[in-house]
């Protein structure tokens, strides 16, 4: 096996989040390796993704908090049913007043507050056709079986 000194990148896919990852290797020891996790808004409704456009328009991401108590203010924030943010989640700037998060507690920016749009319920349409009919029934037969499973009903 040849050993070079020149420094070398490939492609492949992570097996951990199944998404790319860049390997780096430089000389013959040093080898680097760094998940390209796609960056985009986790807030429902936003389409800002980290890319050149949205660095042009000042659009900065940011991670959701560690800490516990701000962290859950951004969860209820963002209103998203039966979700808990992973590592590489993030939210836009958009959502703050200012363009940044605050770490004060009693500023507006202490959590995203514009355009959320969060989990809502679709409003019921009354169609009386029979194939409508028995869609919903199926829907609400299938939701009952899933709350029994979970032990809810």
């Amino acid at each position: 096996m040849r050993v070079t000194t020149s420094t070398s990148v490939w492609q492949k896919l992570c097996l951990r989040c199944s998404v790319g990852v860049y390997t780096t290797i430089y000389g013959s020891f040093n080898v680097e390796t760094k998940c390209i996790m796609p960056e985009s808004c986790c807030v429902i409704g936003c389409t800002v993704r980290r890319n050149s456009e949205s660095r042009k328009a000042g659009i900065r991401l940011f991670r959701i908090p560690l800490s516990c108590r701000k962290r859950a203010a951004w969860i209820r924030a963002i209103c998203r049913k039966h979700w808990e943010p992973k590592k590489w989640e993030r939210v836009c700037s958009k959502h703050f007043l200012s363009g940044e998060p605050s770490d004060s507690p009693d500023d507006v920016d202490y959590r995203p507050t514009l355009f959320m749009k969060g989990d809502t319920e679709q409003p019921v349409v009354q169609v009386s056709t029979p194939r409508a009919k028995r869609a919903t029934k199926r829907q609400q037969d299938s939701h009952m079986r899933l709350l029994v499973k979970c032990g809810n009903a």
